[in-house]
């Protein structure tokens, strides 16, 4: 008897399985969702840009200095 009849058989190849969309309906909605999300960044980033300059805009006219009257 040989060494090699003493090995136990291999296992059976898994197949893979591949997360990716079935169909064109679910690949167009993740498109869409990942636009919705860079649309939302977008506003987002936007937005804050509009209340860094009103900040700054109330900082060059002293709203927030101490010497109030």
């Amino acid at each position: 008897m040989s060494v090699w009849s003493l090995q136990t058989p291999s296992k059976p190849e898994v197949d893979r399985i591949v997360a990716a969309p079935q169909n064109i309906k679910e690949s167009t909605a993740i498109y869409v969702f990942l636009g919705g999300i860079w649309l939302s960044i977008a506003v987002l980033t936007y937005l804050l840009r509009l209340k860094i300059k009103e900040t700054d805009r109330l900082l060059e006219v002293g709203y927030f200095s101490s010497d109030k009257k």
